[in-house]
């Protein structure tokens, strides 16, 4: 990602908007649990075979978000919100953790930060 945003910084883009953009790239695998991607739908395909721990963390998490959907990128949006130290690490360098977690989930496209 740096050397990308390093050209799309010739090209014109914002110091802020390059710093963001490595931000999402360093961040965007932090929701991974082991052997995530196939833990992903084992996960999902679980949860409908049995009933899971009401109070465990992936319960609450289905329950927000829908059973089999336990995407290791809305899980980093979660890790986002709840880990005091990344936002505050974030926010003291002016970056807000929302907008990451959307760029990351792609709820907010990086065609909107390159004009």
């Amino acid at each position: 990602m740096g050397k990308i945003t390093d050209r799309l910084q010739q090209l014109g883009m914002e110091p802020r908007e390059q710093k963001l953009l490595r931000y999402a790239a360093l961040l965007h695998d932090i929701g991974h649990y082991p052997l995530s991607h196939l833990t992903e739908s084992v996960y999902g395909l679980r949860s409908a075979l049995t009933t899971p721990k009401p109070d465990s963390p992936l319960t609450i998490f289905w329950k927000k978000h829908g059973v089999g959907k336990a995407h290791h990128e809305r899980l980093g949006v979660e890790v986002l919100k709840k880990r005091k130290d990344i936002r505050m690490i974030l926010k003291e360098d002016g970056f807000d953790p929302d907008e990451i977690g959307e760029i990351i989930t792609g709820i907010r496209g990086i065609s909107c930060i390159i004009n």
